[in-house]
């Protein structure tokens, strides 16, 4: 689930941040486009439109899953998210598909508010579904960290083997401390020797952040 929720937020977060550049970059930032009555430049239309399927999806997704089961729902609104990225690459030369592949890609992504807790309490039941949510909703916090990663290295302005390998190892540590260890091998971890771990992890992937964003450190 936390994987799940980590790489449908990446691809949305990194649409949210790269809409403006991306209008920008193909020049379709100040054209017109015409909707029914509307009439607005094609990058306040994508932003205004984006922010009410944005809205609208959470419980469309969430009803359509209460028929066909929280697996299917993911499974047909994650496609659609990953087709209207792949669509908005592709024409977002054209004003009017930039303004709708944009907002299907908020429309299939922004469900995951509504699906990722309800599946949480589907598996593990409502005692602590606060709590479980909480946790798995830090997930959005890992796509922020990747999102800019992401960005710079598509822009071939930021690859370094050593910050990978850095980012690799911190994230292991992290996580073998924080779950692999105690919850899948079933180690007894003192509290101590967990923080210690797990904040080690943490410092390193810092570290490994640092030499991405500033490689000549």
């Amino acid at each position: 689930m936390y994987a799940l929720m980590t790489l449908v937020a990446t691809g949305g977060l990194m649409a949210t941040a790269q809409l403006n550049p991306m209008a920008v970059d193909f020049k379709v930032d100040k054209v017109p486009v015409h909707f029914l009555f509307l009439t607005m430049p094609a990058l306040q239309f994508a932003l205004s439109a984006d922010r009410v399927l944005n809205g609208i999806c959470r419980p469309f997704w969430g009803w359509i899953s209460d028929h066909i089961g929280r697996e299917r729902t993911m499974a047909l609104a994650f496609t659609l998210e990953a087709c209207a990225i792949f669509c908005l690459i592709k024409f977002a030369q054209d004003p009017k598909l930039f303004v709708i592949f944009s907002a299907f890609t908020f429309f299939g992504w922004g469900e995951i508010y509504s699906l990722m807790p309800a599946i949480c309490g589907d598996f593990f039941g409502r005692k602590h579904a606060t709590q479980n949510y909480g946790f798995l909703y830090t997930a959005k916090g890992t796509a922020s960290v990747l999102v800019p990663l992401g960005s710079a290295l598509a822009a071939g302005k930021a690859f370094d083997f050593r910050a990978d390998i850095l980012l690799a190892v911190g994230g292991a540590l992290a996580l073998f401390a924080h779950f692999i260890g105690p919850t899948v091998l079933r180690l007894h971890l003192t509290r101590r020797l967990h923080d210690t771990l797990f904040y080690i992890g943490l410092a390193i992937v810092a570290y490994g952040i640092f030499l991405t964003v500033v490689p000549t450190a």
